[in-house]
């Protein structure tokens, strides 16, 4: 697998604007997406499809909690994190891809109201 993307190119794709990000988003999410991030650019992974494996998660992890067994739970707790972890990667993906898309505008905002 020849590295296309680098892990600086990730980090440096979240330029702070007018818009201040909440604290705990931008120094605690954005640093544990920026690994996930890499893996998926360099895989060849789009932002559509992560967007829709964070929509599998969040359903998997629905599922989980309603089967009332306590280690399905925590798992599902587990998932559900991940599923949240996933929306800022597949944000990260577009703008390094330079992939944005007007479905895909519409389709994470769908998918983040489902989560």
């Amino acid at each position: 697998m020849a590295v296309r993307y680098k892990f600086l190119e990730i980090v440096r794709s979240q330029t702070r604007t007018k818009f201040v990000p909440p604290y705990l988003f931008w120094k605690v999410a954005c640093p544990h997406a920026w690994p996930i991030t890499y893996i998926m650019a360099n895989m060849g992974v789009r932002p559509n499809s992560a967007t829709s494996l964070r929509l599998v998660l969040a359903i998997l992890s629905f599922g989980l909690m309603l089967t009332q067994n306590g280690l399905a739970y925590d798992l599902a707790v587990g998932i559900f994190f991940i599923a949240v972890l996933l929306d800022n990667v597949d944000g990260q993906l577009a703008r390094v891809l330079d992939a944005a898309s007007y479905f895909g505008k519409m389709y994470d905002g769908i998918v983040d109201s489902i989560l």
